[in-house]
């Protein structure tokens, strides 16, 4: 055949889609840098089973995101009852002081452990639940919980009731309190801070029941019986957990991420063949991988070179089960083991900026809330307050703290306001009125502080879950807690002496909520930063990117 009757044909590639996902909030994606990045999603043309998997995340996330109300009720219960230790505190605390006959410091030890290993339980928990997902690490947080109180019932003196209460049971809780936090982030996106509001509203429930029922039960059973029982209570966590389960579109995410990839493939130069027909100009189209915006893309025969063959000779073409062995030898596959994964994790994790601003955030705000309700009481006594007044101030602050943990993450979500502008103004607001707390010389003036100290307390712990889930993404969320936790857990043992030295060294607590107070303002004004940066800066770039990366073919 003569060159000039020979027709160019392009060689079947394999192309891939390159895909830009835009989130509504700006900080909705990877993670990398200060704010976050679009995210890219590639599909391979040659898996057909990619884009089935494909359909199925995208179909089960469209009907079962931001409506499974029923798993925030399970959380709900589940946060009453792990959040119930540190709400009797002072129970136990008496408790422990008469059965054991120790002085007031040692009694506080088991107390104080339980909120400090508490964010150690996070430390494990995240390694584990990308092992083993999220359900059967929660169900064993929830077992060690409930047999560390059970065991306190018999522990002979201080030290054993300072590890199974202390260390066993804060572990516990502080597993379960993780992962509640990670499965409520999967199943909402944009109600996650009403989700959380909801969820973590159960801690303040708690504390309107279990005290009055653990001092029912050491009037009856004694202060041991009380543990026993109260132990058993907690077991209901276990059967609580078994009902969870992870939505159907993380599953499947995390199936894709486990398969083994393609390392390296031999490519066959793409070769000529005679044609007697005309070439013609073909359509290849996006719909079959699941692309938002559907796009055709036009490809002429000369968009590829192409390697001319003599059509007369003869082709040889091998056998196929030759051909099979030389395939089968010539890919390699590698599988990511999980350990693999989870260092992989903990370095985006470092590599993400905003982690740092969320992590100087739980610091602040976890000294503010440990310390406040600690001492509220005996700040009231300091000013002249009588004993009942001072402990009626507990259930004051109880109802606007669930405002501020449910009604107010509710502006963001309904779009009224921005996540991050909320939390400048919760902030602000917050360390104006720990400032002004020393200040307060009647009661009405130290309860309306109290109240409002307490709602914009609740609406921070609200916000730095969501938060977490939108910068740190799903698939990073509970390393990144567990990261927090191993950093946060030692800083955090440093709230004793902090008191000690304001109020025994100093005299009064006024200098340590001047300081307090301070360090929230500092905290708003790092958002503030980060708010108009986001706003400024990162909505261009993706409407940018959006722009020139459409769809792309890649051979």
């Amino acid at each position: 055949m003569e060159d000039g009757q020979k027709k160019d044909v392009t060689a079947v590639g394999k192309p891939r889609i390159v895909k830009v996902d835009l989130y509504e909030e700006p900080h909705e994606a990877t993670g990398e840098g200060f704010c976050k990045a679009p995210r890219l999603s590639f599909v391979e043309c040659s898996c057909p089973d990619a884009s089935v998997l494909g359909r199925q995340k995208k179909g089960g996330e469209a009907a079962g995101i931001d409506k499974c109300w029923w798993v925030v009720v399970l959380a709900f219960l589940m946060t009453t009852m792990e959040s119930a230790t540190s709400r009797c505190s002072g129970f136990l605390y008496v408790g422990i002081r008469e059965q054991m006959n120790v002085d007031r410091g040692q009694a506080s030890w088991p107390v104080n452990l339980v909120t400090s290993v508490n964010d150690f339980g996070g430390l494990v928990s995240g390694p584990l639940s990308e092992h083993f997902s999220t359900v059967p690490v929660m169900a064993v947080g929830s077992v060690l919980a409930s047999a560390g109180v059970i065991a306190s019932a018999f522990t002979p003196d201080i030290t054993w009731i300072s590890v199974t209460l202390g260390i066993v049971h804060g572990f516990g809780v502080g597993v379960v309190a993780t992962m509640l936090q990670v499965i409520i982030s999967m199943y909402f996106k944009r109600y996650r801070g009403t989700a959380h509001g909801i969820m973590f509203a159960g801690s303040t429930a708690g504390a309107f029941f279990y005290p009055q029922l653990l001092l029912f039960l050491r009037n009856t059973f004694g202060f041991r019986g009380s543990l026993l029982i109260f132990g058993a209570i907690l077991l209901h966590m276990f059967a609580l957990s078994l009902a969870l389960r992870e939505p159907s579109w993380v599953s499947t995410e995390r199936i894709e991420k486990r398969r083994p990839t393609v390392a390296s493939l031999p490519t066959f130069p793409a070769t000529e063949l005679a044609a007697r027909r005309p070439s013609k100009l073909r359509r290849a189209s996006c719909p079959a991988f699941a692309m938002e915006s559907r796009r055709s893309i036009e490809t002429s025969p000369s968009s590829f070179p192409a390697r001319k063959v003599d059509t007369e000779r003869r082709a040889e073409v091998p056998r196929p089960s030759l051909l099979a062995a030389q395939l089968e030898r010539d890919i390699t596959t590698v599988a990511v083991s999980t350990s693999q994964a989870v260092l992989q994790t903990v370095r985006e994790v470092f590599r993400c900026t905003m982690f740092y601003a969320l992590l100087v955030t739980w610091l602040v705000l976890s000294y503010n809330v440990d310390i406040f309700f600690s001492t509220i009481v005996d700040l009231a006594l300091d000013k002249g307050v009588s004993m009942r007044d001072a402990v009626a101030l507990i259930p004051y602050y109880s109802i606007t703290d669930l405002v501020g943990r449910v009604f107010l993450p509710l502006l963001a979500d309904r779009k009224y306001v921005r996540r991050t502008n909320l939390l400048v103004i919760n902030y602000l607001f917050l360390g104006a009125t720990v400032v002004s707390l020393p200040f307060t010389n009647s009661y009405g003036a130290l309860v309306g502080a109290s109240l409002c100290i307490a709602m914009f307390m609740g609406c921070g712990m609200t916000m730095h879950s969501v938060l977490m889930a939108d910068y740190l993404g799903l698939e990073r969320l509970a390393v990144g807690y567990s990261i927090m936790g191993a950093i946060c857990g030692p800083l955090l043992m440093g709230k004793p002496p902090v008191v000690g030295f304001f109020r025994d060294n100093l005299g009064s607590y006024d200098a340590m909520f001047w300081l307090l107070g301070s360090l929230c303002i500092l905290i708003g004004l790092l958002w503030m930063m980060v708010s108009w940066f986001e706003r400024k800066k990162v909505r261009n770039w993706e409407l940018d990117i959006a722009r020139n990366m459409p769809c792309t073919f890649h051979m």
